[in-house]
């Protein structure tokens, strides 16, 4: 699988080469001083989405599995500390990748989507005084199953699970306040639950863009739904499902970083890696027509 993940990563640095921003980034990927890297951009990002199939905790584990296991397909791997510092610098760019493969998801032409948050805690509970890397940033929120500290991560995704836009906020930044910038990249009919219901005002700035929103009532309110409203809504588990998969099999959660730049970037590759492990060939058939 590795070889399909960086054959991937490598047609999107092709893909990219016209661009600006992204040609200035590649351009700092070796320092001023010393030595060239001897791991390319595309190695090192295709290394890290490998991990997470893996499940190993951290990355120096993942090194030495890499350094014994995989000698034949990566034989210029470096040591642990310049490995560590190539794999801090490509944050940006599987920044750009995800939101790449997450626009190809939006291009399958679904018109039904779903919305919904999920809690991203940085420490446990009785460790929230002492904890330091995020302190500035991190926020203290409780939702269903209780109290937690750290970050919410609000997303929205078409009817067969494929996530569409991302968001990450606050802990304490309330879910109807994202919902209409989380929906500016898709068309149709966004379902989500009764904590994203929004004023009338900012659902006729929704349809002006070809958004119909609709969210699950309260308890306490009478309002009628159609089958179709209340079939879809019911179905809003198909995100669940996603942030389910993130959270127990790709390792989302990350308790061990030890600056804030570290652990957004984990979470980039968590997020990258479950994408491809659900859509891998969908994504490479868009590099095929090209290559041909």
């Amino acid at each position: 699988m590795y070889e399909q993940i960086l054959s991937l990563v490598t047609s999107f640095f092709k893909s990219m080469k016209g661009s600006l921003m992204f040609s200035f980034l590649l351009s700092r990927w070796n320092g001023k001083r010393g030595p060239k890297r001897r791991l390319s951009p595309e190695q090192i990002v295709a290394l890290n989405i490998y991990r997470f199939h893996f499940r190993v905790g951290d990355l120096k584990n993942y090194h030495k599995m890499v350094k014994e296991l995989m000698h034949d397909k990566v034989p210029e791997l470096t040591n642990y500390e310049n490995f560590l510092k190539a794999t801090n610098k490509s944050a940006v760019l599987i920044l750009s990748f995800m939101n790449f493969l997450m626009r190809l998801n939006r291009m399958s032409g679904s018109k039904i989507h779903y919305m919904d948050s999920t809690p991203i805690s940085v420490c446990m509970n009785h460790k929230i005084y002492s904890h330091k890397v995020t302190k500035k940033h991190a926020r203290r929120s409780k939702s269903t199953k209780g109290w937690w500290y750290g970050f919410k991560m609000s997303g929205i995704c078409n009817e067969k699970g494929g996530l569409e836009n991302i968001i990450f906020s606050h802990a304490n930044v309330a879910d109807c306040k994202i919902a209409e910038k989380l929906c500016e990249c898709v068309e149709g009919t966004v379902f989500a639950d009764a904590g994203y219901l929004q004023r009338k005002e900012v659902l006729r700035r929704m349809e002006d863009k070809g958004i119909r929103f609709e969210a699950a009532p309260r308890k306490n309110m009478n309002r009628l739904m159609s089958r179709f409203e209340c079939y879809h809504i019911k179905r809003r588990s198909i995100i669940e499902s996603d942030w389910g998969a993130l959270k127990n099999n790709f390792s989302l959660e990350y308790h061990k970083a030890r600056c804030t730049a570290g652990m957004f970037r984990h979470f980039f590759y968590s997020i990258v890696a479950y994408m491809l492990n659900r859509n891998l060939n969908y994504y490479a058939n868009f590099f095929r027509p090209q290559l041909a």
